[in-house]
């Protein structure tokens, strides 16, 4: 993460990190969890003109980790919000974007047994949650019935 927080300082977009301690262990591949922060940081820093916010944060829940990537950017309409995740969707201009990465970061987090959703307004900006089950003491994740 400290590479995208550099971009961002370079690019003169604030970058707050709010991640929180002693975080409950998740069934979870590390490297595609990199990958998955990875696509979203970018995106929030796409997403902003000129000057704004990107901020990360981790939140324990009852049931799951939860994982916040908030930009302060253009954000979306419900049209762009609702094909978000399609594979090849994308808004940036030719040769800047495959409109893959959002596609395979759904497919890594419900590969995971997680969940993400996005809220967006445009001219205020987009906040992705991305929710992944706990590890029950026998090592397997929690079931959805019981969260």
């Amino acid at each position: 993460m400290f590479l995208l927080e550099a971009g961002c300082d370079k690019s003169g977009i604030r970058f707050v990190r709010d991640l929180a301690t002693d975080l409950p262990q998740i069934p979870a591949d590390p490297v595609q969890l990199r990958q998955v922060i990875t696509n979203l940081i970018i995106n929030a820093m796409h997403a902003i003109d000129s000057k704004g916010t990107v901020t990360v944060r981790t939140v324990a829940r009852a049931d799951s980790v939860e994982l916040l990537v908030v930009d302060t950017g253009v954000g979306m309409s419900d049209d762009v919000r609702r094909r978000v995740f399609d594979p090849f969707f994308t808004t940036k201009d030719i040769g800047k974007g495959t409109g893959l990465g959002l596609s395979i970061v759904q497919g890594i987090v419900a590969g995971h047994g997680g969940s993400i959703t996005v809220e967006s307004d445009p001219d205020v900006g987009s906040a992705f949650s991305v929710r992944f089950p706990l590890l029950s003491s026998e090592g397997n994740s929690v079931p959805r019935e019981l969260s």
